[in-house]
């Protein structure tokens, strides 16, 4: 089942989506946008995983300031063209 929330441009909407998935007590947690999406679900949570995919800048997204234990590190995407 996948649960899915948009904040349709409005970003001061994202904590409440991301605490209303939380609530929900879904298994992990997606997020598109770049790293205000990605921070907003990093805030809401400390326990559910974390992707966030960000084409804009590819591997360079680091939600937080400091290293997180094992486990609770928020991971990236990255979507690569292929070589020509």
């Amino acid at each position: 089942m996948w649960e899915y929330r948009w904040a349709e441009g409005h970003y001061e909407r994202l904590p409440a989506l991301a605490a209303d998935l939380v609530s929900h007590k879904v298994d992990l947690i997606i997020t598109g946008g770049g790293t205000t999406t990605a921070l907003a679900a990093k805030n809401a949570t400390s326990t559910i995983p974390i992707v966030f995919i960000d084409r804009r800048r590819p591997g360079r997204v680091r939600p937080g300031r400091q290293p997180r234990p094992a486990g609770r590190q928020p991971h990236g995407l990255q979507r690569s063209q292929p070589s020509s």
